[in-house]
């Protein structure tokens, strides 16, 4: 998988709101942990930034070839609606 991004590696890191913009992940924020001293008695982080996390790949319709994810390699379970199945299943003549 020597094209693919390495999501394992990825998923351990911490990141800030301006990441989860990059839609190419499912993101999870994280809850602070009230034992910390990075915390407020509130149970909010000291700085009053959220944290998040990056669970999976977001699987577009876009990093789809056959049923591979092109960005990931992992098996992409997107599948179009309906509708849009139908149409691209038609061919021009």
């Amino acid at each position: 998988m020597s094209g693919y991004i390495d999501l394992e590696d990825l998923q351990g890191n911490i990141y800030f709101v301006n990441a989860t913009m990059d839609d190419r992940y499912v993101w999870e924020e994280i809850a602070p942990d009230p034992s910390l001293a990075e915390v407020t008695s509130g149970g909010t982080w000291f700085d009053g930034l959220q944290r998040f996390r990056i669970t999976d790949c977001a699987h577009k319709e876009s990093y789809r070839r056959g049923d591979l994810c092109t960005f990931c390699g992992h098996k992409n379970p997107y599948e179009p609606p309906a509708v849009t199945a139908a149409r691209k299943k038609r061919t021009r003549k």
